[in-house]
Parts: C-alpha cells; structure tokens; sequence
C-alpha cells in the first residue's frame, strides 16, 4: 500500500485564522440600552435678542429661550433689595408648548453674584429654598396661576433651575416673563423690575439628551428610518447589554441617519465589560468598570441612510456589556452642528478570537487508502481540514471546501499524495 504517514495537529490559536469579514450579529431589537455623554458640563447659551433680560421687560412678547433644556434657569438680583419671595408666577412665551418647565428648584442667597452669564450658576453659596412643580398653560403668551412658595427666610438674590419640561421633542428651555411677590398669593409687593441684572445659567450636568421618539433603542430596531441623536455630540454614545448573554465582540457596522451628515460619527472608542451596569439614562457611562477595546476612524458614507464600512477591533475577551462613544462628528468648519446622530448599529463576534479545535482521532484505512477523522468543536460549523508537509506550508483545504459536521462526526477523506503529512482543522471564514 501507497499510505502516507498521518500526524495530527490538535489545535489552533487565533494568530493562523485571518481576519474575516462580519462575524455573528451580537444586538437584538430590544436589548437593554443606555444615552451617555462623558461630557460634564454647562451647556447655557442663547439666541441674540432672546436673552434672560426678557423676563423682567413687562412683555410677553419678548422671550428668554436657553438651548441647555433641562436643568437651565436664571439668576436674579432685585434692585428691590433683600425680600422675602412667598409667591410667582411664569408667562409662557409664543411657540413649542414642548419648551414650557414643568418643575422648578428655587434657591437664595445673600452672597455677592460672582457667576457669569451661561455659567453652571455654582459660584455662590446658596440655599435651597423649595422644589415645586409647575402648571403652565398650553395657551401662548399667558401666565399660569400664581404659585406659593414655602419660604420666610431673606435674600438678596435668587437662583430658578428647571429640571423637567413638557416635552418630549425640544430643544430648549423658554419661558416670556416672571415676577416674584413678597405676599402669599401674588399680594403684597413685586419684587422683580425692568432691568434687574439677570443670568442666563444651566446646571452642569451630564450633556447626554435626545428628542422623545430619537433615542438609542433606535439603533437596535433594523430599520434605517428611525434614529439615535444625542445632543452631546463628542463623547455621547450608548451602553448596551445583549440578551444573547457574554460574546467576544470584533467589529461593528453603523449606518448614517437622515439628515445633517455634519452629525456623522467619524471617530469612535469602544469599550467592554462584565459588572453591573448601574449608570441611568442620559448619565456619563462611567460607573462602572470598563476595559478599552478598540478606538479609531469610520469612513461615515455622505449618502444617508447608508452603511459605512465594517470596522475590526482587536479583542479575544468575552464581556456581557459594551460601551460605544462617538469622539467626533463630521462638522464642516463654521456649521452649527447641535448634536450627533446615526440610525442603526450593530456588533460582530470576533472570528480572529484563539478558538481550541482538538482532533480527537485520526484512523488510517489502508485497503481503501482513506482516513478518517474526527474532532471536538462546537457543532453547525463550517471547518477546513488542511494538510501540510512542515507545519509551515498548508493547503487550502484536503476536501477541495469548507466543511459543515456535528462534533465528533467523523470525515472520511483522501490523503494528498507525497511523504510524511500534517493535519489540522481550523474554522473556515464567514464570506
């Protein structure tokens, strides 16, 4: 008989297996996800001619709008000097019933205003005086009804902070004028004059935000026409924890949303861990544990609702949760670019990860000049069986294919012709 000699070669590592296009899809629709930015920050700012002023100039027609949304307010010195504020009230201004607060903190002070305009308004020690919620009207340019305030304690200036708004698409905190009592129920005297020195101010805060219907769910629904947009723009992304369980995530697939590819994402980092996720929504992301996988470019298509090119990551390590941040957008120079946004994503599983493949026998059958073999991986594979004269030179594949069989099923095959032969089993690429 013509056999050749058979020598086994019972496993692999990742360094001999190239890098394959798209691995095993990881998100499903409706997978735990999460907005974050990293990013604190006092976002205040406004249009010209819609500054914190207008509040005081007698007029509902004038307005004082802040792009911070929640959590931006004012602060006030009365020219009436030191007062006792025991009740307001606020005139909603012309548009965006969704702009209107719905919440207000209220706080006093007898220190020096040392803040500036558009500052997070923490350069003073200030007292909190009360937490309240608010009933504005949906009507335009009318004030709601006089609201008390629990407070017999002095001060000489105050701090209004909106935390929540009516919602749940907005861009912006506005409200058209305010004036403070020193009576219960809108008696005694107001309080507020024209020209009282006025702040604009946004708490720094977290800068994650997104419209109501734009959230990161979005970019888990298979469907190009919905959208994740995040205000935060650089350093805002997600943290998603798949319901497929731990998987060893190697690249991922983005694909532009409708509008403004000044948003695009063309920067990124992601990163990846095993512990408890207990960041909220809209926090920073960073309370947990997270190991660094992979950062670098995306060549974000102009075209909108189109997929950018798959990007590979280096990683071989199983995680339960994945964070993903955008580090910065496309912004043409001088555009006024609000936010970032992108309308799908998806992660792959990692096919240059070590992958042990033990042949478990290898039998010679000398009247039929055959083998067969046999190994131990995970079954509904596709496998390549490669022979080699020196270990160092293999062949494509013995079977002329790639192969698909249950663990431990045996192949029965041909030898290659020629002397001493090695074998080896190693997953064939996903095309």
């Amino acid at each position: 008989m013509k056999f050749k000699t058979l020598i086994c070669i019972a496993s692999i590592s990742g360094s001999i297996l190239p890098q394959v296009f798209g691995g095993d899809p990881i998100i499903s629709p409706g997978d735990p996800v999460l907005a974050i930015d990293e990013d604190i920050a006092s976002n205040s700012n406004y249009p010209v001619g819609e500054g914190p002023g207008l509040i005081v100039d007698g007029s509902a027609s004038t307005k004082y709008l802040n792009f911070g949304r929640e959590n931006s307010g004012f602060i006030v010195t009365p020219a009436f000097g030191s007062s006792v504020l025991r009740s307001f009230v606020i005139t909603t201004a012309n548009d965006s019933v969704e702009r209107d607060p719905t919440s207000v903190v209220i706080y006093g002070t007898n220190t020096a205003i040392v803040s500036s305009d558009n500052s997070g308004g923490a350069g003073e020690s200030w007292t909190r005086i009360a937490e309240l919620d608010l009933d504005l009207p949906d009507l335009r340019f009318e004030p709601m009804a006089v609201l008390n305030v629990p407070n017999e304690a002095v001060f000489s200036s105050y701090k209004f902070v909106f935390p929540t708004m009516k919602g749940p698409t907005h861009n912006s905190m506005q409200i058209s004028e305010v004036q403070f009592w020193d009576g219960s129920s809108g008696q005694g005297s107001p309080i507020l004059r024209p020209n009282d020195p006025v702040l604009a101010i946004h708490e720094a805060s977290p800068e994650s935000g997104f419209p109501g219907p734009e959230g990161p769910e979005n970019l888990f629904d298979e469907s190009s026409s919905t959208k994740y947009l995040n205000f935060g723009r650089e350093n805002s992304g997600f943290i998603v924890t798949p319901s497929s369980g731990p998987s060893v995530a190697g690249s991922f697939i983005l694909t532009t949303a409708n509008d403004f590819n000044g948003r695009d994402p063309i920067s990124w980092e992601i990163f990846g861990t095993n512990a408890e996720i207990v960041t909220e929504n809209n926090g920073t992301g960073q309370n947990e544990p997270w190991t660094l996988l992979g950062s670098g470019t995306v060549e974000t298509p102009l075209a909108r609702f189109t997929a950018a090119p798959e990007v590979f990551f280096d990683n071989a390590v199983s995680y339960t949760s994945y964070k993903f941040l955008v580090t910065s957008v496309r912004s043409p120079l001088g555009a006024n670019i609000d936010s970032t946004q992108y309308s799908e994503f998806q992660l792959f599983t990692s096919d240059t990860a070590p992958q042990e493949i033990k042949i478990t026998s290898i039998v010679p059958d000398l009247q039929n000049d055959e083998a067969t073999i046999t190994w131990d991986a995970p079954a509904g594979q596709l496998y390549l069986l490669q022979s080699s004269p020196d270990l160092l030179d293999w062949n494509t594949s013995v079977t002329g294919g790639a192969i698909e069989v249950e663990s431990d099923n045996p192949l029965t095959f041909q030898p290659p012709a020629g002397g001493k032969v090695f074998y080896r089993i190693i997953r064939a690429p996903i095309r």
